[in-house]
């Protein structure tokens, strides 16, 4: 069970910021998220959240 990690933003083409999420996050038990999913992004002060959403709602 992984409760943080620490990876880093890069800049992908010309305004694209692209965030890597390590294998040990991605195989967690406790990870919502799977390639394909929509998810919702929102900045909260000095924090991105990062959500699951289910588009059919």
């Amino acid at each position: 069970m992984v409760d943080t990690i620490h990876t880093r933003a890069k800049k992908t083409g010309h305004d694209g910021l692209s965030i890597y999420i390590p294998k040990d996050l991605k195989v967690d038990s406790k990870n919502p998220i799977h390639s394909g999913d929509d998810i919702s992004i929102t900045v909260d002060g000095q924090k991105m959240v990062i959500e699951k959403i289910d588009v059919g709602a």
